[in-house]
């Protein structure tokens, strides 16, 4: 921000046809008070839009700190979610594994029964 406040004063002061300091002249007089009119309205208009940026910059580090905060937690669900697809992502696979056993067991069940059944005649 200081660095912001240099350099309007800087080119407020090149607009306004002031010399340098390092371009002193012994000769210089003080500005008249037309002179320090017109540079103080070509300041204030500088100095508001100064103040204005600095006061995106404010709301925009906020937003930012908030958009961070978010950003962290859905990482952190994201990583949630990660761990439980993991843990249930073979659950489907397990599902029709389970079933096609179920399925060749009632399928030997029946053979079973059918073969004590002839074997009881």
């Amino acid at each position: 921000m200081r660095l912001w406040a240099v350099l309007l004063v800087f080119t407020a002061g090149l607009l306004c046809g002031c010399k340098h300091s390092a371009q002193t002249d012994d000769s210089a007089q003080p500005p008249s008070p037309s002179v320090r009119a017109a540079r103080n309205e070509q300041i204030t208009p500088l100095e508001n839009e100064l103040y204005l940026r600095d006061k995106q910059i404010e709301e925009l580090r906020a937003r930012n700190d908030l958009l961070s905060e978010r950003v962290k937690k859905l990482e952190f669900l994201n990583e949630q979610l990660r761990e439980q697809l993991k843990a249930v992502g073979d659950a489907p696979r397990q599902r029709d594994l389970y079933k096609q056993q179920a399925t060749e067991n009632q399928l030997q069940i029946g053979r079973l029964q059918r073969q004590i059944k002839e074997l009881k005649r």
